[in-house]
């Protein structure tokens, strides 16, 4: 029996399902519309095991991708300049966290926000934080493709360097 990778609790697996996902849309310049039907998607896909919540995931999965695609494309072109980091805002601190591969860190400051509290990976909230590091990625040269932002990736989220 197949049993959806969102439905199982290795969260290596939901990543790797996830990070697929994300870089599938954004190849096909999925329209905000579109990304919301496969976060739906996600989350009744979630529902049909005894893993929910993954909206964590979700966010630090796209944190991720934006942190390759940033670093690969600063590789390939000397013209990008600037770190990767905001000013003191919820969205430079979780990045420079997910950068640092802290998962501790991006884990409390996800915890000091309202937006923790979402379940659904759909919600609105999510889906705009989602956006906000995606929409502020200039998408590269139609040859850059996912293997060039997969040597960039920082590490998966695991919980048991969470430990302290």
């Amino acid at each position: 029996m197949f049993i959806h990778p969102l439905a199982r609790t290795d969260q290596h697996l939901i990543q790797d399902f996830m990070l697929t996902k994300i870089t599938l849309l954004l190849a096909r310049h999925a329209e905000h519309a579109e990304w919301k039907f496969e976060l739906t998607a996600m989350d009744d896909k979630s529902r049909e095991g005894s893993s929910q919540g993954h909206t964590f995931l979700f966010i630090y999965t796209v944190a991720r991708y934006y942190i390759a695609v940033r670093r690969a494309h600063a590789e390939s072109n000397t013209s990008e300049t600037g770190p990767d980091r905001d000013e003191s805002t919820f969205f430079g601190d979780f990045i420079d966290a997910v950068a640092s591969n802290d998962p501790k860190r991006a884990l409390t400051r996800w915890f000091s926000t309202d937006i923790s509290a979402e379940t659904d990976i759909a919600a609105p909230a999510i889906r705009q934080l989602a956006f906000e590091f995606l929409d502020r990625l200039t998408m590269p040269a139609p040859d850059f493709i996912a293997s060039d932002v997969a040597d960039f990736l920082p590490d998966p989220y695991e919980p048991d360097h969470c430990v302290g």
